[in-house]
């Protein structure tokens, strides 16, 4: 996901948060024009947020599964990909958590 993208969502999602939680404040739901327009607000953004949320544990499923294939087919017959054009046998992995905007990858090593 593109990382302009990913932080205007991150930026969503907290004031998602904080709409949620000034809906539990006395002091707005004492004021009716006030917590009419935090609720408009809140259900604007949640299914915004929502579908971020549902984005992000996809994603971080799709990682589990790729460790699991990797160590599944270890050591035979083996997990592959291609890196500069060549064939490239894939030994170990792990996921690693957070928002990763080209999705991260290290070679340790290529000998």
């Amino acid at each position: 996901m593109d990382e302009k993208l990913t932080t205007r969502l991150a930026a969503v999602e907290a004031e998602y948060e904080d709409t949620v939680t000034q809906l539990s404040d006395p002091g707005v739901t004492g004021d009716q024009n006030r917590y009419r327009e935090i609720s408009a607000r809140h259900a604007e953004v949640k299914p915004i947020v929502d579908a971020y949320r549902r984005y992000r544990i996809a994603e971080d499923e799709a990682a589990e599964a790729l460790v699991r294939r990797v160590r599944a087919f270890a050591p035979t017959p083996g997990s592959f990909t291609l890196h500069a054009g060549e064939p490239l046998r894939i030994l170990a992995a792990r996921a690693v958590a957070g928002d990763h905007t080209p999705p991260p990858a290290e070679i340790s090593d290529a000998s």
